[in-house]
């Protein structure tokens, strides 16, 4: 029997998306989050005496490694070479190959490079063989099958790929590979990253994205961390979910259906959070009950935002789901919204993010956003805009 860790899209250096109203220290607090779930799948892996991980790509968010991130990593391996545990990394899109490595790693760390290679290590007296490559460039759009020809048939074989399975949308289309064909390569597990959630494509063999390793931006909710993986030779492999991150993204989506109070609303969300570990929350409204004519996204705001904050959760968004009764704006008015939104869709976005790009001081603070959280977000705003119109004509 062999055990390991699989991990990826640890993006080290990445901004977090911040609710508003922070003090600077809880401001740290999170923009530390992935710093803090690194090291905790550090003592999970000497907990667990695995007897390796692997980081499937992205460990860095920037191809120019900052000092720091190089140092918490380095760190990190430091501890884990302690406890006589390898790692295997491969680089992915944010992170390829060209991306200066400035501090030596240390001795226990092996770093697949862009020509792909195997690496062989013997555990308890099973062979291990790992697979895998590093992109030579950010936008490697090639098929990844080369890399992957299996080495005899003793022991167990692993492999290791950051990409996209074709057909996904939400990234980038990158490393486009088929579970189909991933299946036929007898390979023993496929350790896979580039999807920021954690997502089983295949159980026999098992075909698995770890997900990112802590959720950055509004979109990325749900537990984070990695998996703890068993193959037994002549039985079916088995993996757990591993939670690591000590700061989750949560939306709670909420009907007014039946709500008479204000303390009653706050109770259905106190009941949603129960036992879940610290949060930035965004919350969703929807229905028409009894409380519908008197809740604002500003009135839930003030009402919720206390009660999160004493319990350790952050409030990072309201949004009221059900559009303004129709009628309640003027046509003109409605028609100048979607247009403006539909041109924000289709150039708007790209306008801001070259903007963006040329300022070092944003660049530092924006990691961008994907088609559809953009979406969401130009939805989002004119909604807004028509139940402000709608206020402002009453």
């Amino acid at each position: 029997m062999i055990t390991f860790l699989h991990a990826a899209d640890l993006h080290l250096d990445r901004p977090q998306s911040l609710p508003a109203g922070l003090t600077p220290a809880e401001e740290e607090y999170i923009q530390q989050t992935a710093e803090r779930a690194l090291h905790a799948l550090v003592r999970e892996a000497a907990a667990r005496e695995v007897d390796f991980v692997l980081v499937s790509g992205d460990l860095y968010h920037y191809e120019k490694r900052s000092l720091h991130a190089q140092w918490q990593f380095h760190q990190a391996c430091l501890e884990l070479e302690k406890v006589n545990i390898p790692v295997y990394v491969i680089h992915g899109n944010h992170d390829p190959e060209t991306g200066a490595q400035r501090m030596e790693l240390p001795g226990n760390v092996s770093v697949f490079s862009s020509e792909g290679g195997m690496y062989q290590l013997n555990v308890r007296g099973q062979n291990v063989h790992l697979y895998g490559f590093s992109y030579p460039e950010k936008a490697y759009v090639e098929e990844p099958y080369s890399f992957y020809e299996k080495s005899g048939e003793d022991g167990f074989h692993i492999a290791m790929l950051h990409g996209q399975e074709k057909g996904q949308s939400g990234h980038d289309p990158y490393a486009p590979f088929s579970t189909s064909v991933l299946k036929q390569t007898g390979m023993d597990y496929w350790a896979l990253g580039h999807i920021h959630k954690p997502l089983v494509l295949s159980e026999d063999p098992p075909i698995i994205y770890s997900g990112s390793l802590t959720g950055a931006v509004r979109s990325e909710t749900g537990p984070r961390g990695a998996y703890y993986v068993t193959l037994t030779p002549s039985e079916p492999a088995e993996w757990e979910f591993v939670p690591l991150a000590d700061v989750e993204r949560v939306h709670a989506a909420l009907s007014l259906d039946g709500i008479h109070t204000w303390n009653q609303l706050s109770t259905s969300i106190e009941k949603m959070l129960e036992q879940q570990r610290r949060c930035i929350l965004s919350v969703t409204i929807s229905g028409s009950g009894p409380l519908s004519g008197e809740v604002t996204e500003e009135r839930l705001r003030e009402w919720i935002k206390p009660s999160l904050e004493q319990d350790g959760h952050w409030l990072d968004s309201v949004r009221l789901e059900a559009p303004p009764p129709a009628g309640s704006v003027d046509p003109e008015v409605e028609s100048d919204i979607e247009e403006a939104a539909g041109w924000f869709l289709t150039g708007g976005v790209q306008v801001l993010e070259e903007e963006v790009q040329q300022s070092s001081m944003l660049r530092k603070h924006f990691s961008g956003f994907s088609e559809e959280e953009w979406e969401h977000i130009t939805e989002e705003a004119a909604q807004s805009l028509k139940r402000k119109a709608a206020e402002y004509d009453r």
